[in-house]
Formats: C-alpha cells, structure tokens, sequence
C-alpha cells in the first residue's frame, strides 16, 4: 500500500534468456501502446508521455526531475513491497525521444527485477548483460523491427549503405518518435549500415558536445 491506500503492481516477470524483441512485443502489447496511437501524436514529447502514463498504470512511480545530464539519464529502484520507481533525467540530452527510450531502458530492468542506473547508451561492448537486454528491449518496444522493415521498404531504403545521414534517419525516426539512437542500431543490426558505424557516430557526436 501507498500513503493507506491499496497499490497494484502489473509488472510482469521476465527472463534474460528469451529475445529481447519477443519480450518488447508482449509488453508492448500488454501497455496497449499501438503504432496506430503513436501515429496520431504530433510531438515527440507526447509519446513520451503516452508511454509514461501506460508504464504508470501498471503501479510504477514515474519521476521527470531535472539533473546534470552528465550524472545518469534515469535510474530505477524496486523496494519490495514498496511500489516500484523510476526516475528520468528532464536534462537528458536527447530530449524527448531520449527520454522515452530511458523510460523504456529502465522498465526493462523491473521486468527483469533487475533495477539499477541506466547506462549511457553508447554502444559499449561491456555494458553487462542485464543493460545490454534493456537497451534492446528499450529499442525493439519503441521500433519493431517489422513495422521497420515496412518503413524501409516503403520509403525505397531497404538497402545497404556506407553512410545514412541525419536527414534520412530523422525520417525514419519520426513515425515512431524514437531517437536517432535507435535508428541506427536497428540499421546496423539489420546489416543496413556497416558494423561498428553506429558507435563510430555516436562517438562522434559526443566529440561535439
């Protein structure tokens, strides 16, 4: 209970050893998040709040506070019996998109019953596994590979690429209110872009900063 008040959790139980996208589609499917929905939405700071108020009708505290962004994008912390809790950084470079997919990233470690801080998303190799599944997690919930692969055929962009610029991964972002992040992860592990291109831009534009 809460403040004397009844509190039901709805989180589920999840398992490192099943695939990340399966996982993200049952979720997905059980917060009733649709792509459908997500079209209909006109800002990027809209879906971030559509899917923080489906994660928090499954009883988890959402916090939006403004930090250093170079401290943590989000944190997650699981009490038992308390009621679970997630923290996003509002400061978070990434802005709303970047937000989301903290949002995400962080639900996937209650789903584990793993809660910890966030990793920076920069596509290191030695993150651990539980983060490595949380970012797949995070990405798969927020761009199934299917409906990308749709988009892709789509827009005439189902073919390999040396280098895809900004402009053509906003594109592709924006039916899905996803981050540039996300994109070019899904590029790369679709063999769409060269391996290892996506931490090359990301360190990049981190030099930048």
């Amino acid at each position: 209970s809460l403040l004397g008040l009844d509190w039901k959790v709805s989180v589920s139980t999840e398992s490192l050893e099943k695939p990340a996208g399966e996982i993200a589609a049952r979720v997905v499917k059980h917060l009733d998040v649709t792509a459908e929905a997500l079209s209909e939405l006109s800002t990027d700071e809209e879906a971030f709040n559509l899917w923080r108020t489906k994660i928090e009708e499954q009883g988890v505290l959402v916090f939006s506070l403004r930090l250093d962004p170079g401290e943590l994008r989000g944190a997650s912390l699981w009490d038992y019996p308390k009621p679970p809790a997630i923290m996003v950084n509002h400061a978070d470079v990434e802005s709303a998109s970047g937000r989301t997919f903290t949002l995400l990233h962080e639900y996937a470690h209650l789903l584990v019953k793993q809660p910890g801080i966030v990793c920076d998303f920069r596509g290191h190799s030695d993150i651990g596994r539980v983060e490595r599944f949380a970012n797949q997690f995070a990405a798969e919930a927020l761009v199934p590979r299917a409906l990308f692969e749709d988009l892709l055929n789509r827009e005439g962009l189902n073919s390999y690429r040396e280098q895809w610029g900004n402009t053509v991964v906003d594109k592709l972002r924006k039916p899905f209110h996803s981050s540039h992040d996300v994109i070019r992860v899904l590029l790369e592990a679709l063999s769409y872009a060269p391996e290892g291109s996506y931490r090359e831009w990301r360190s990049s534009r981190d030099k930048d900063k």
